[in-house]
């Protein structure tokens, strides 16, 4: 069976960020991207679960 390769995800944003195309829609979603991270990270902070938030937007 063949070995799994390891790969840095550094590495590998650095290598597809050479593709127009591809660098063009991650920095489109970098922002959404960001905005969840930090809804995430208040929501860890607060200590609330998903759960609870869900059920008020449903």
């Amino acid at each position: 069976m063949d070995e799994l390769k390891e790969y840095d995800f550094n590495d590998l944003l650095k290598s597809e960020m050479k593709n127009k195309e591809f660098a063009k829609e991650y920095e489109a979603l970098e922002k959404e991207y960001t905005l969840a991270k930090e809804f995430i990270k208040l929501r860890k902070y607060h200590r609330l679960s998903a759960y609870p938030l869900s059920r008020n937007y449903a």
